[in-house]
C-alpha cells in the first residue's frame, strides 16, 4: 500500500487562531475580516477564565510535572513562595562530589566534575552537620568552583554538591572598564537583565562585587547599580545576574496518592513513598518539631503558592523529596501565544470559548443551543483523552468445596 504522509504531527494554533475560530462559530466575524480590538480582548479574557476553570477539574496528564524539594535539617514547613525554599523541576538539577575537604570560611571548593555547571547557578554543599548550605557560583576554574558566600560549616571529601539554574540567570561582560565609586556600568549586552536583579561584577583580582540593579538602559547598554563599585574592573570581565525573587513553582495541586517519595540521596537510587495527609490529620500529629525520617506530609494549597508540611522534621539534608504535581495552565498574554494544552483539546477550546462569548457577543437562540451541545460533546471527548491507560488484571474466582 503506497502512502503519501505529510510527516508532520504537530498542530500549533495561536490564541488569535482559536479566538477567530470561536467568533466564526458564533458567525460574528466573516472570512478574512479583521477582529475589533475590543472583541479580541473579550475573547482573550473569557479564554483565560476558561483555562483557569479547567485547571480546577483535577489532574491533567500533560500538566503532571516532577519536582524535587531539598530538605533543610530540622525544617518542617516549606513555603514555596520563599527564595530560601529550594523546590525545583525534578529534571533540571545536577550533582557532583567534592574531591577535597572544604574548611569553614572556604570560598572555593574542588569538585569531581563541572559538567552542566555555569556561573550564576545556585549551588548547595552538604556539610559535616548533615545540613546543606546554599549559595551562588561566582566562577569556575577547571575543577575549582568559587562561591558567593563562605562556608559556615566544613564539608568533607566525597560529600555531594547540588546545583541548578537560578531564575533569570545569565552572564555578560563589561564593555567599558569601571573604577571605584562608579554606579553606572556599560555591558556588552543587557538582554535578560531587569531592575531588582542581583548582579555581580568581577574585579581585576577575581573578586566579585555583588549588588542589585536599579535601572537598565536598553539603548546604551548601561546599567545603574544600587551600590558603588569598590575596585577596578577592566573591560571584558565577567558580570553575573539573576532574579532576586527565585521561587515560583506553578503547582496547581498534588495528587493524594502515590505522588510523594523520599529519596535517600545520590549515593543510592532508593525511594520510599510517603503518605500525603489532610490538614486535620497533620495537625493532630504529636511532636511536630521532632527530627527524624520524613514519613508523612500535608500540602496547604494557597494562592499563589502553597506550603508543604512534613513530619518528622528531617534529621538530614542528604535525603530529599521527589513528588509529582499538576502545574498550573499557562494563560494567554499575547495573540501569538500557543496553548499549554495538547492539540486534541483545540475543538473543545474553540467551541467552549464560543459558548462563553454568547452572552457578550450574541447569536441566535437556535445557534446558541447547537454550540452548547457541541461544546459539551467536544469537552467530554477531550477529557476522555486525558486519562491514564492501565493494564487490566483478571483474577479467577475461587470456589470452596
Amino acid at each position: 500500500m503506497s502512502t503519501n504522509l505529510s510527516g508532520s504531527y504537530n498542530l500549533d494554533l495561536t490564541a488569535n487562531d482559536l479566538i477567530v475560530e470561536a467568533l466564526e462559530i458564533l458567525q460574528a466575524v466573516g472570512d478574512g475580516e479583521t477582529i475589533d480590538g475590543g472583541v479580541y480582548l473579550k475573547g482573550k479574557n473569557s479564554l483565560n477564565q476558561m483555562l483557569k476553570l479547567w485547571e480546577a477539574q483535577g489532574i491533567h496528564l500533560w500538566m503532571a510535572t516532577e519536582y524535587t524539594l531539598f530538605f533543610q535539617k530540622g525544617q518542617r514547613i516549606y513555603d514555596l513562595s520563599l527564595p530560601a525554599t529550594r523546590c525545583v523541576d525534578g529534571e533540571s538539577w545536577y550533582s557532583t562530589q567534592l574531591s577535597a575537604d572544604a574548611a569553614i570560611a572556604a570560598t572555593d571548593i574542588v569538585v569531581d566534575s563541572v559538567a552542566n555547571m555555569t556561573i550564576g547557578q545556585a549551588i548547595g554543599i552538604l556539610t559535616a552537620d548533615n545540613n546543606i548550605q546554599w549559595t551562588i557560583i561566582e566562577a569556575i576554574n577547571t575543577l575549582t568552583v568559587s562561591l558567593k558566600d563562605a562556608l559556615t560549616v566544613a564539608a568533607s571529601d566525597n560529600t555531594y554538591v547540588r546545583f541548578y539554574d537560578t531564575k533569570g540567570q545569565g552572564s555578560t561582560t563589561l564593555a567599558v572598564g569601571a573604577v571605584a565609586t562608579d554606579v553606572t556600568i556599560e555591558l556588552a549586552s543587557v538582554v535578560g537583565i531587569a531592575p531588582d536583579d542581583v548582579i555581580g561584577i568581577t574585579d581585576d583580582v577575581a573578586a566579585v562585587h555583588w549588588t542589585t540593579v536599579n535601572s537598565v538602559d536598553f539603548d546604551t547598554n548601561e546599567v545603574v547599580i544600587n551600590s558603588q563599585i569598590t575596585a577596578t574592573s577592566s573591560i571584558g570581565v565577567d558580570v553575573i545576574f539573576y532574579e532576586s525573587v527565585q521561587n515560583y513553582v506553578p503547582i496547581s495541586r498534588i495528587p493524594t496518592t502515590g505522588s510523594m517519595r523520599r529519596h535517600s540521596g545520590e549515593a543510592s537510587d532508593y525511594e520510599i513513598p510517603i503518605q500525603l495527609q489532610s490538614r486535620e490529620d497533620y495537625m493532630t500529629l504529636p511532636n511536630k518539631t521532632q527530627q527524624g525520617t520524613v514519613i508523612q506530609a500535608f500540602y496547604d494549597r494557597q494562592e499563589p503558592q502553597g506550603k508543604l508540611y512534613v513530619w518528622n522534621a528531617p534529621s538530614t539534608a542528604v535525603e530529599y523529596l521527589n513528588f509529582t504535581a499538576e502545574r498550573e495552565i499557562a494563560i494567554i498574554v499575547d495573540s501569538t501565544d500557543t496553548f499549554d494544552l495538547p492539540a486534541e483539546w483545540y475543538l473543545a477550546i474553540a467551541y467552549n470559548l464560543a459558548r462563553l462569548l454568547v452572552p457578550k457577543i450574541g447569536c441566535s437562540t437556535e445557534r446558541a443551543q447547537i454550540i452548547r451541545a457541541e461544546a459539551q460533546d467536544y469537552l467530554d471527548q477531550a477529557l476522555s483523552f486525558d486519562s491514564d491507560i492501565y493494564g487490566m488484571r483478571m483474577v479467577p474466582e475461587q470456589t470452596h468445596g
